[in-house]
C-alpha cells in the first residue's frame, strides 16, 4: 500500500510539473489557415480564385505555404499576395502540377496581428471530378523568425 501512494505521488508530482499552465496553452495558439470558399465548382474550361485565410494571427510576419490539388482535374494558372501582409518579398516559389509552395516575407515593415487573406490562388478546371485543395504546410514566422504553426483547415 506504501509503495501505491508512493507511485501515485510521482504520478501526480510528474502532471504537475509537466502539465503546460492556461497561459502556455493560450500562447499555442498560432490562429487558423483555411481555404475559402471551403466548397466550390468550377467548370472544365472556367477558372475560380480562393483565398486561404488567416484568422487571429498574431506578430505575423512571413509565412511558409504547401498547397496541393489534384492536377488531372485543376491547373493553377494565376496567384497574387492577399491583403494581410504588405511589402512582400519571395523567398521561395515553388510551381508544380499538383502542388505550390510559397514561402514570403515583409521587408522593413511592422508584424501584422488579425485576420486577413494570405494568398489568392486561381485553378483552372481541366475535367469532372472532385479535387481536395489540401494545406500540407502552414507556417508563419514573427520577425525574429519565431515560428509559429497555426491550425489548418482545407
Amino acid at each position: 500500500m506504501k509503495l501505491f501512494r508512493f507511485l501515485l505521488f510521482l504520478i501526480i508530482l510528474y502532471l504537475w510539473a509537466f502539465a503546460p499552465s492556461p497561459e502556455n496553452v493560450a500562447a499555442q495558439n498560432d490562429g487558423l489557415v483555411s481555404v475559402s470558399p471551403a466548397q466550390t465548382q468550377v467548370a472544365v474550361g472556367s477558372e475560380i480564385t480562393l483565398e486561404l485565410v488567416l484568422t487571429d494571427g498574431e506578430n505575423v510576419n512571413a509565412f511558409d505555404l504547401i498547397v496541393t490539388y489534384n492536377p488531372d482535374l485543376l491547373a493553377l494558372t494565376n496567384w497574387a499576395y492577399g491583403d494581410f501582409l504588405s511589402n512582400l518579398a519571395d523567398v521561395t516559389e515553388e510551381n508544380d502540377p499538383g502542388s505550390f509552395h510559397l514561402v514570403a516575407t515583409q521587408l522593413a515593415t511592422p508584424p501584422v496581428s488579425g485576420d486577413g487573406v494570405l494568398l489568392e490562388i486561381t485553378f483552372q478546371g481541366l475535367a469532372d471530378g472532385v479535387s481536395t485543395i489540401a494545406i500540407n504546410r502552414a507556417e508563419l514566422s514573427d520577425p525574429q523568425g519565431n515560428k509559429m504553426l497555426p491550425a489548418i483547415r482545407d
